[in-house]
């Protein structure tokens, strides 16, 4: 498999999380970091917006572009495109599916508890499906809820402010105007080992996130971006979407260990290009 997976998947949970806003963990104190900027009316309206369509949304399939930033290689940027889709079940829980369909093949699960990956382009000796236990990262499994999460739930969970200007500063010529998003500071300790904040730019219309960015203390970065006018939104995902289990094919956690025998419930073919 290739390298950096441990990585890659905790900043798809941050990814995740930030999208959602995940509650703090009682093991870890929620003492914030330093004093961040009080919610101003455009953060309050922001958050408002949020909470409407968290209470609307069941599903969502969208188009997307990640951005990886790896301080290690200088800076440079890696690209991947796919499309990304989501899903609130009647229980309230929330489920995540990426497929990466460029520079190469690899579907990604979030689900309550575990992140999964699978790469089927790699010849059949070779495939297995990496699984990430969240709760031995600091991750509160029952409490993983992504999008359609309220603003109460993001205030307990993060610093709230709203972005500054991606240039110059207030009252210079080079100042850029306001951009409608947040700006979240997890207040968990554990929390904060992976993720120093995240920045959600927020579709003023539909109020969905276009553009999360999550950033780590050690200076690595992801962002992603929805292509929101290509968007479906409630049109009915099927659970079996959520379910990454290639029949014949060996499980292993990711931080190691002997594999198991693949899972008996298969997951069901889906066309994944409109």
């Amino acid at each position: 498999m290739r390298t950096g997976r441990v990585a890659a998947a905790l900043g798809i949970v941050a990814f995740a999380t930030a999208a959602g806003g995940q509650e703090p963990s009682p093991s870890a104190p929620a003492t914030p970091p330093a004093a961040a900027p009080a919610p101003g009316p455009e953060t309050e309206k922001l958050l408002a917006l949020w909470d409407r369509t968290a209470r609307e949304l069941r599903d969502l399939d969208a188009p997307f572009t990640q951005e990886r930033t790896l301080r290690i290689r200088r800076g440079r940027k890696e690209v991947s495109t796919g499309r990304f889709r989501y899903r609130r079940d009647d229980e309230g829980r929330r489920f995540l599916r990426w497929d990466y369909e460029k520079p190469y093949v690899r579907i990604e699960v979030l689900r309550p508890g575990e992140w999964r990956s699978y790469e089927p382009d790699l010849p059949p000796e070779k495939r297995v499906v990496e699984v990430l236990d969240l709760a031995a990262h600091g991750v509160r499994p029952e409490t993983l809820e992504v999008l359609g999460q309220s603003a109460e739930a993001i205030r307990k969970a993060y610093e709230v402010s709203s972005l500054p200007s991606p240039a110059g500063g207030a009252g210079t010529p080079e100042a850029a105007p306001p951009r409608a998003g947040l700006r979240l500071v997890p207040r968990d300790e554990t929390v904060r080992k992976h993720v120093a904040s995240v920045d959600v730019l927020v579709d003023p219309e539909s109020g969905l996130p276009r553009e999360v960015t999550a950033r780590e203390p050690r200076g690595d970065s992801q962002t992603f971006r929805f292509d929101l006018a290509a968007a479906k939104r409630n049109s009915g995902l099927a659970p079996e979407l959520f379910v990454l289990a290639p029949p014949g094919v060996p499980v292993r956690p990711i931080a190691g260990g002997t594999p198991t025998k693949p899972p008996e419930k298969p997951e069901k073919k889906d066309d994944r290009r409109p």
